[in-house]
């Protein structure tokens, strides 16, 4: 399962994982793109399923939960994200929130609601191993640096690294790994 799925890394990862024989699910806000990539993996015979879900939104975590109670991800990438370029002085509180929002609060929770799924149920039989679910933390540079214009990213970023190393010690004896790539 992977955020952020209609443009970019996101779509990218799709086509990765559904080449790789992979049942993926890519979650975004455009519908149209989300169509269009699927559009795109069908006709080369992939397998590809989408749900136009903001994560922003009030309803996200039920929506979440409701959409992991019939497709459980062994993998879930915490692709979504944005930048507001802004020096430090000018950044509206309506940026910081935005930013804030999608980069940290909304990728925590949907990374909650799938590890919830994944320990609900157990991996589909013994090509799957016990420790081989995972979550993705699609981070950058940014979580160990700082550019000019970049307080708001690179704040969430830190944030994420941080919540991969302590995701990491509370799930690894569930044998769910979690990382982050940057």
């Amino acid at each position: 399962c992977v955020t952020g799925a209609s443009r970019g890394i996101g779509a990218h990862a799709c086509g990765v994982f559904a080449r790789a024989g992979a049942q993926v699910m890519g979650l975004a806000r455009s519908i149209d793109d989300l169509t269009s990539l699927h559009t795109s993996l069908q006709a080369e015979g992939l397998s590809f399923r989408f749900a136009k879900i903001d994560l922003l939104a009030d309803d996200a975590i039920p929506r979440l939960d409701d959409l992991f109670a019939n497709f459980v991800p062994d993998v879930f990438i915490n692709n979504a994200g944005a930048t507001r370029p802004a020096p430090f002085e000018a950044v509206s509180v309506e940026d910081f929130d935005r930013v804030m929002g999608l980069n940290l609060r909304a990728g925590f929770f949907a990374s909650q609601a799938a590890v919830r799924a994944m320990l609900a149920a157990p991996p589909p039989g013994p090509a799957i191993p016990e420790n081989a679910r995972s979550v993705l933390h699609l981070s950058s540079m940014l979580g160990h640096v700082a550019l000019p214009g970049r307080s708001v990213y690179a704040a969430t970023k830190h944030a994420l690294e941080g919540l991969t190393k302590a995701m990491a010690l509370d799930l690894a004896p569930l044998g769910i790994r979690v990382n982050a790539l940057g």
